[in-house]
């Protein structure tokens, strides 16, 4: 018995055995070798923390922490973990909004935080981790390690223009490069000083923060006493904390040199803002394609975007685009805003169309984004029967809503509503060539499915941009992407 009882011990480092009698009911009997497993309790206790860091600026986008491993002492410590942000912390280090600089063992004491934005204050925490994977409490760090960042140093690009900002991109959600991605500046006088430039904004210019480049650019709308609308095209944002370009102004003499159709890629078959109607009555694509649209009986009312154009569901209001498009077979996307907006209630719902793709000689072959009768975007592909592609969001409330449907194949639909991705399905193949297109409608002849509410910002791609595209252009274009330095004026 004293050797079974030394084998169960060296089997099991870890528990503890209870091998006191126990009643057998085959036997009848007691049988003290009944064994029983006491498991311990689980180690949930925080470490102990009494790290304090010490924060230095290098220069103007990269501080220096650093911190004494010996004032751990918790006797289970594993690793040592540093984290950042632009704001105080609260009581716990369960921050989402933060950014971790990384793991460190407890033999590491010092690292340099790269991409900062010059001329701000960054909070840091340093909190301590155990074997078990509990963290330690971060009551009280944060006021002790605020660091301000030196102002930008960064070479004046142009000494004829008196002022600059430096324009800063929020990273946190970009967990990859984008590339040639087109962004947009809504400028106010918190973010500018018109008395400073132009009547017409011709000096403004923006330039990249790495080789000091001239970006393209095109201005939607200038207005110097209120709000203005630019799109500047970057060839690259970094995933990278602090990646930034810089906006210059203050120059009376400059002409314009805006270049609307270099701000858009090769790859957009059309953009169309909605708001620049000709005296003609062409609402304009300002890719180089020029394939502008006809107006007939849309107005222009305010929109997502400065303005856009109101559809009132009758039969004489919608854009025709025509047979020059350019989308004749999958892939091809469609992104755009939408809100309902119509005088008579009952109307709402019934599969009206917001862009429809087609060919005008045979009925019953198109793609068209739509409203659904359940008041939710939908692509729909029809060759004869049809697939549909139906998204859960509820877009007739009377709000702005960004919806993107990307045919991507005959086998594959993915439709988004704000940035998310809502559904996917398989779409229909064997449609012919399309040779026709139109806003506000579907087919021209003999149309149906007239829209009630109005659209803005209207882009035909021929290509499927990935979710970090979409995700990031809905961030983009709801101005949430953007924070903007203090002005800076030239030395």
């Amino acid at each position: 018995m004293k050797l079974l009882l030394v084998v169960l011990l060296a089997c099991n480092l870890h528990a503890e055995w209870d091998v006191g009698p126990g009643w057998d009911d085959t036997t009848g009997a007691w049988d003290v070798m009944a064994p029983t497993m006491i498991t311990p309790p689980q180690d949930i206790s925080p470490p102990d923390n009494d790290l304090t860091l010490t924060a230095s600026t290098v220069d103007s986008t990269r501080i220096e922490i650093s911190w004494d491993p010996g004032a751990i002492d918790s006797a289970d410590a594993e690793s040592v973990g540093i984290w950042f942000k632009l704001t105080d912390f609260p009581d716990s280090n369960n921050d989402p909004t933060a950014t971790r600089v990384s793991g460190f063992t407890l033999a590491e004491s010092l690292d340099t935080v790269t991409g900062l934005q010059p001329g701000s204050t960054y909070f840091f925490i340093a909190v301590v981790r155990d074997t078990t994977g509990n963290w330690s409490d971060t009551t009280g760090q944060a006021s002790d390690t605020a660091i301000t960042t030196d102002t930008a140093e960064v070479a004046w690009w142009d000494t004829s223009w008196s002022r600059r900002r430096v324009i800063t991109f929020d990273t946190v959600q970009i967990t990859d490069t984008l590339d040639s991605f087109t962004v947009l500046i809504k400028l106010d006088t918190s973010k500018i000083d018109y008395s400073l430039m132009q009547l017409d904004g011709d000096d403004i210019r923006f330039i990249d923060e790495n080789d000091d480049s001239i970006l393209d650019y095109e201005i939607e709308l200038w207005d110097s006493g209120g709000t203005s609308y630019a799109w500047v095209q970057i060839p690259e944002i970094l995933d990278v904390t602090g990646d930034s370009i810089f906006m210059y102004y203050g120059n009376l003499s400059v002409g314009d040199s805006s270049d609307t159709n270099g701000t858009w890629d090769a790859d957009y078959a059309a953009v169309w803002h909605l708001d620049d109607t000709t005296a003609g009555g062409l609402l304009l694509d300002v890719t180089s394609n020029n394939r502008d649209g006809i107006n007939s009986g849309t107005n222009d009312s305010i929109g997502m975007i400065a303005n856009g154009q109101v559809f009132d569901g009758n039969n004489a209001d919608f854009i025709h685009i025509g047979d020059n498009l350019g989308i004749t077979d999958f892939p091809f996307q469609i992104s755009l805003w939408y809100r309902y907006v119509d005088s008579d209630p009952s109307r709402k719902g019934g599969n009206d169309a917001m862009v429809w793709i087609g060919d005008s000689s045979v009925g019953d072959q198109y793609n068209v984004l739509e409203v659904d009768n359940d008041t939710t975007a939908e692509m729909r592909s029809v060759n004869v029967s049809q697939n549909n592609v139906t998204g859960l969001t509820k877009i007739q409330d009377g709000n702005w809503f960004n919806v993107v449907g990307q045919f991507v194949s005959a086998s594959t639909g993915t439709i988004y509503t704000d940035g998310v991705n809502e559904a996917n399905n398989s779409l229909r193949s064997g449609i012919n060539p399309y040779n026709n297109a139109d806003m506000g409608r579907l087919g021209d002849s003999s149309p149906t499915m007239f829209l009630h509410g109005q659209l803005d910002e209207v882009r035909v791609s021929s290509i499927i941009r990935d979710s970090l595209h979409v995700s990031t252009q809905y961030r983009s274009q709801i101005d949430s992407l953007l924070t903007y330095g203090a002005e800076e004026t030239v030395p």
